[in-house]
């Protein structure tokens, strides 16, 4: 898949922190209430899919998704993805080459959003890219809900791939990250988060989940 061209890199965007630098996103060791996020993963990653697709495709968009969502009643809190690019920018993504999805709050808005975006830009073959925890549900959401068969059709006929951020970054960089997602994936705040990522799946597949 890796030598095949990809029109365009999505990142779904999840949580973020504030610290004295600012709004970015989070690490492994940094939690909410769905446990543990470690969305940061997926800006490395990106860049590291952005520089080798970028070289069979001279014309790839990276897209940074996902608005305001549950940050949305925090002052001064940013949009996800804008979040996203900047630190994309930083890792040497042109800014140019930088989509901004603002309008979705949950992983199926984005879902939604994306469904858009490939029908506005003709895109023939995209990457999903998340955390490895993250995408069994957003399969299992691609494939269960009725509005999003248009992406269904898609997957099933390999013109949507799903890309873990951990394989990604165990691929390119594994001396840096290995230890750190050994440890990540053993820790309770992990183990929670995949517990609830598992009963979203089993109430998808039940037709039971709550769309937001």
């Amino acid at each position: 898949m890796l030598n095949q061209k990809i029109d365009a890199v999505v990142i779904l965007g999840g949580g973020l922190k504030k610290d004295k630098n600012g709004w970015r996103t989070t690490n492994f060791n940094e939690g909410d209430n769905f446990g543990c996020l470690g969305d940061r993963l997926r800006v490395p990653a990106g860049a590291f899919l952005y520089k080798n697709f970028k070289k069979i495709n001279p014309n790839l968009l990276m897209v940074a998704s996902g608005g305001r969502g549950q940050y949305k009643d925090v002052p001064g809190a940013p949009a996800v993805s804008s979040v996203l690019k900047k630190e994309l920018v930083e890792l040497g993504v042109k800014r140019g080459d930088i989509i901004i999805e603002d309008k979705s709050g949950t992983t199926y808005q984005q879902l939604k959003e994306l469904r858009r975006l490939i029908l506005k830009n003709n895109w023939n073959k995209i990457v999903i890219l998340s955390n490895r925890c993250h995408l069994p549900r957003v399969a299992a959401l691609i494939e269960n809900v009725k509005n999003l068969e248009f992406l269904k059709r898609r997957l099933e006929t390999k013109k949507i791939f799903l890309i873990s951020a951990e394989n990604v970054l165990l691929k390119y960089e594994k001396k840096k990250w290995k230890n750190i997602i050994e440890r990540a994936y053993k820790s309770k705040l992990m183990k929670n988060r995949l517990v609830l990522e598992k009963q979203g799946i089993k109430q998808l597949k039940a037709g039971l989940y709550k769309l937001r």
